[in-house]
């Protein structure tokens, strides 16, 4: 699903899609489109190992609509 998205110009990170192939760092801010709904998102830490009850504390929710 998440190479899809990519794939569709629905993950912009900054002012740029992006390919499923990016590179997550910490400060970045990724923005999730899908058609009217649009969820922006912060990156607070990268863990490639983080269990699913952990996820949540890797980002921070900035703003929905």
């Amino acid at each position: 699903m998440a190479n899809e998205a990519c794939d569709s110009d629905r993950v912009w990170v900054g002012d740029r899609p992006q390919r499923a192939s990016y590179e997550v760092k910490v400060g970045d801010v990724i923005e999730l489109r899908f058609g009217q709904r649009v969820t922006r998102v912060e990156v607070l830490a990268v863990d490639e190992y983080a269990q699913k009850g952990e996820a949540a504390a890797l980002y921070r929710e900035l703003e929905r609509s």
